[in-house]
């Protein structure tokens, strides 16, 4: 599928700042979740102090090229704003939903996220 991302890239992005499309750093990248089938890059988890006080909120990106540009430098760049984060639905982080490119899946707020309960 063209809108699949590259895993290794992906794995190379856990730890780094992951920006809007104006630059605006958006938070930290620091788990994936994989699909239990095909073993490809479901969502990236974002890590986010950028909304309502410093407290670290968790967001699942879709791991898809409508959602995530990767620069030719491998940085990883959003199609999204800090508004996009503070509207994401809350949900916990055991039922984030399949995500599927042709529902163009939205960016969830996870929250009882455990990320060495993750199969990173």
């Amino acid at each position: 599928m063209d809108n699949l991302l590259p895993t290794n890239i992906l794995k190379q992005s856990v730890g780094s700042s992951a920006t809007s499309a104006r630059g605006e750093i958006l938070g930290d990248i620091v788990d994936i979740f994989y699909d239990d089938t095909s073993g490809q890059p479901e969502y990236i988890i974002l890590r986010s102090s950028l909304l309502e006080g410093d407290a670290d909120r968790f967001f699942a990106i879709p791991a898809f090229s409508t959602r995530i540009t990767i620069t030719e430098k491998g940085a990883i760049v959003l199609n999204a704003e800090k508004r996009d984060l503070s509207l994401a639905k809350r949900i916990r982080a055991s039922q984030c939903p399949r995500a599927n490119i042709a529902f163009d899946p939205p960016i969830h707020e996870i929250y009882q996220y455990d990320n060495r309960a993750t199969k990173s």
